[in-house]
């Protein structure tokens, strides 16, 4: 069997403090040369269908500043469930409330909410290994000898008429006009492309919402929030017709097609001061130098994947501002064409009841610039003085056993030559896998007497897995496990709430592989009757042992043990499952082979579902 990786991520956010860099209308996480350019990401709990698709939000209760962080929070929820694109985005000085020499907490997280929710920098950012402006031409993967960078004749980079060779485009760009900063009415792949064939005539490359881009085509002071650049003094609190239209074009489902069945409708909602929800924010500065949203994810079907897990964190060691309300504003509302646009207000609720109302007011900034980087990350240079510039960056391969390297360096300089640099890098190995589990249930399989499956989620990034299925009837033959060994099985946990909707999915397709340090085969067989699989490098979201086991009817039996580990980088394993469990009491587990059997086990017996522990069993 054939089966994609995703490898994931560790997504560092290095907010670079400064002014240029640039961003494109839709890149989404995990789009590459390694699990394909065409990906589109959704959010956490999407399985395809259509309708209202719920995302919580929280801040972990015991995070530094966390009564400080609930107002930006809220608003940054009501900023993206508004999905209003706006013009201009960009204020500072006197247009904003910031004290000098202090970043906007809001403007970080929302940028930040932002890849938690499948978005990616739009640039190419740190993770392309280029240095100073080549970082802000469009994202792209890179040619045969390497990107090709050469700006164009209007001397912008990241616009449309940049020269890029061989690089293939991973930006979704607006086909009538490639203009980032404008939105159609109608968003789907019908009206946005990220084959460059399809490029108004004249057009050489896709064009991204970078601020230098965003004046060249009449848009001054505005620029993505995905973007990889804020600034000190710097408030960039509200969409631009890049971010919005990427989003719509996830919603408009597998089909890609807006108005059909499968279209669904992001609702995000703030839960207060708890870890039990899909995105958690946090103060932790063992897990950045700056910012990071952190993610897993899986394929659901094709080129769509959705997120497993997302957490955001920040470092203490900055002069962060709190926004106290978001101030009223008078923001100009991006029009359907490029040369039209209407005023409005727009505001949204989220479960806080807290509404947002967002404006703009033009604006120069020359602060310095801070430089977010992420797993397809990307990195601000700054030609203002001073200047403070962390950044972060991620190497995405889809080897077995891959590693994704991310580092995080912070360096400060004045007009002088005086310099002072400090770095802190961390390491990651995940796979993510296939889709093996269906939406619903399997019927047919095979059911055991008893069955036990127990989720630890009591601190983050040490999450804990447990499943056990055993006495089967009639007993077990060891051919209905399919064979890891020698041939191409892949095996996939599948758990399902009350109501038989997926909440959790595990793919293990490491058949001949090698797992760990050692190297070692992932899958042996010890006995004819028996196979073991064993990863220390909980490559496959989080999977740290199966056991497969043949034989009579106290004698079979299945195993699997999945965790996360945050201070080894080891972070694969789907998170928020406990969560999504509180008040059923009846689930049912399901192990699913490629090519031979499937085994389920419908449990009613629940005796833990507090939203940081389940815990069921059948007997």
């Amino acid at each position: 069997m054939t089966t994609r990786r995703i490898v994931l991520a560790l997504f560092a956010l290095v907010l670079g403090l400064g002014s240029a860099s640039t961003a494109a209308a839709g890149a989404f996480i995990f789009a590459g040369e390694n699990n394909g350019v065409d990906v589109v990401t959704h959010p956490p709990g999407y399985t395809g269908g259509g309708g209202v698709l719920p995302v919580t939000v929280c801040i972990d209760p015991n995070s530094a500043n966390a009564a400080a962080m609930e107002t930006p929070v809220q608003n940054i929820v009501d900023t993206w469930n508004a999905l209003a694109p706006t013009s201009p985005n960009l204020f500072s000085g006197g247009a904003n409330d910031i004290p000098s020499g202090q970043i906007d907490f809001e403007s970080v997280a929302l940028h930040e909410l932002g890849h938690c929710v499948g978005l990616a920098h739009v640039n190419l950012a740190t993770e392309s290994r280029l240095t100073g402006a080549d970082r802000n031409y469009t994202k792209s993967t890179a040619g045969a000898g390497g990107y090709d960078v050469a700006v164009g004749p209007d001397g912008i980079r990241g616009s449309s008429d940049d020269p890029r060779g061989d690089d293939v485009n991973l930006h979704w760009y607006r086909v009538a006009t490639n203009d980032p900063f404008t939105i159609d009415p109608v968003v789907d792949a019908s009206t946005y492309a990220r084959d460059i064939a399809s490029l108004p005539p004249g057009h050489a490359f896709a064009a991204n919402a970078d601020r230098s881009v965003a004046s060249l085509l009449g848009h001054p002071n505005t620029e993505s929030v995905m973007q990889q650049g804020s600034g000190y003094d710097e408030a960039q609190r509200t969409l631009v017709a890049d971010d919005v239209a990427t989003i719509r074009l996830g919603m408009s489902g597998l089909d890609r097609s807006q108005g059909t069945s499968d279209d669904y409708t992001i609702a995000l909602s703030y839960l207060g001061l708890t870890s039990a929800c899909d995105v958690v924010l946090d103060y932790d500065d063992a897990e950045t130098g700056f910012a990071s949203c952190q993610l897993s994810g899986s394929f659901i079907s094709g080129d769509d994947v959705r997120i497993t897990g997302a957490n955001i964190f920040f470092n203490t060691g900055f002069a962060w501002h709190f926004t106290a309300a978001l101030p009223p504003t008078t923001s100009t509302s991006t029009s359907s064409t490029s040369s039209s646009s209407s005023t409005s207000t727009s505001s949204s609720s989220s479960t806080s009841s807290s509404t947002s109302t967002s404006t703009s007011s033009s604006s120069t900034s020359t602060s310095p610039s801070v430089t977010s980087s992420t797993t397809t990350t990307s990195t601000a240079t700054s030609t203002s003085t001073p200047s403070t510039v962390a950044s972060s960056s991620s190497t995405v391969t889809s080897t077995t056993t891959s590693t994704t390297t991310s580092s995080a360096t912070t360096s400060s300089s004045t007009s002088t030559t005086a310099t002072t640099t400090s770095t802190s890098s961390s390491t990651t190995t995940s796979t993510v896998t296939a889709q093996l589990c269906s939406s619903t249930p399997l019927t047919g399989c095979i059911e055991p007497a008893h069955a036990l499956v127990i989720i630890g989620e009591h601190k983050r990034g040490y999450e804990r897995l447990k499943i056990m299925l055993k006495r089967f009837t009639p007993p077990l033959d060891a051919a209905r496990f399919g064979d890891p060994v020698g041939g191409t099985t892949s095996i996939g946990v599948c758990l399902y709430d009350q109501a038989s909707t997926l909440v959790s999915e595990i793919v293990v397709d490491r058949a001949g592989d090698r797992c760990g340090q050692t190297g070692r085969a992932c899958w042996r067989r010890p006995r004819a009757s028996e196979l073991r699989y064993a990863d220390t490098d909980l490559a496959s979201h989080g999977v740290r042992r199966i056991i497969l086991k043949a034989g009579t009817t106290t004698v079979g039996r299945i195993v699997v043990k999945a965790k996360n580990v945050a201070r080894r980088g080891q972070l694969s394993m789907p998170t928020g499952v406990a969560n999504r469990l509180v008040g059923d009491s009846a689930v049912t587990v399901q192990v699913i082979t490629s090519d031979a059997d499937c085994f389920s086990a419908p449990i009613d017996q629940v005796l833990s579902a507090n939203g940081r522990r389940f815990k069921a069993r059948r007997r």
